[in-house]
């Protein structure tokens, strides 16, 4: 008895195509973990360099209007000092900018006449006046607060300058106050050799009276000129 299908083969299906393992989408390259890291640190350079920025511009703007208002305070200060020098100074000579003021013309004439010829005409009412008036500038100037003025204005070393600008001014006019006096003795003097030796001092302290003159008034245009009062340049200003 023969057995069914002996002999006859399998058949074999068809074979499966391998199966896929899963590929993982790609992160997008903004979202990758070093991408962030770097991109947040630049971020927070540019926001600090902005703060900087900033900052520094807002400490020089205020720096700026500081020295500004700083600058309008000295200058204001140094008006009203200039205004009384103008006043004072005047009263007994004549500003001849940029040089110091001719203060005691009268002097000069009683002392150049009297070392020549020995006769003036400069008259002994003319020499007291003057020196009353230059004895009233003088005090004026001394009494005037000009330490007030300047304190607390920024002028650092240069309030040193404005002082003492105002003691030699003060010292000047009493300077030409004594060679006032001592002309006019001289022009009363009876005894030739007495008037010349009065003559004389008063010469002497004329030349200081104007030595002291020079310097306060070089003094104090170059404050004026560092305020920004004196617009025009001047020779030999330099402290």
């Amino acid at each position: 008895m023969a057995i069914k299908g002996k002999g006859k083969s399998k058949s074999r299906g068809v074979a499966k195509p391998p199966r896929r393992e899963p590929v993982p989408v790609p992160v997008p390259f903004i979202a990758r973990p070093w991408i962030r890291i770097v991109t947040a640190f630049l971020v927070g350079i540019a926001v600090s360099w902005f703060a900087i920025w900033v900052t520094n511009g807002l400490r020089t703007s205020r720096e700026a209007e500081e020295a500004t208002a700083e600058l309008e305070a000295q200058r204001q200060a140094l008006q009203s000092w200039q205004a009384e020098v103008e006043a004072e100074v005047g009263a007994v000579g004549e500003f001849q900018d940029p040089s110091p003021p001719a203060i005691a013309a009268s002097v000069r004439t009683a002392i150049r006449d009297l070392e020549g010829d020995g006769d003036t005409s400069v008259t002994a009412d003319a020499l007291r006046t003057l020196a009353g008036d230059l004895d009233a500038a003088a005090d004026a100037l001394e009494g005037f607060p000009l330490a007030d003025q300047i304190r607390d204005k920024g002028f650092g070393p240069e309030a040193d300058t404005i002082i003492t600008a105002r003691l030699e001014f003060v010292e000047a006019m009493r300077a030409y106050r004594g060679a006032a006096m001592l002309i006019l003795l001289a022009t009363e003097a009876d005894d030739g050799d007495v008037a010349a030796a009065l003559t004389e001092r008063a010469s002497d302290a004329l030349a200081s009276a104007d030595g002291l003159l020079a310097d306060a008034h070089r003094k104090y245009r170059l404050s004026l000129g560092n305020a920004g009062i004196l617009t025009t340049p001047d020779i030999g200003l330099q402290p």
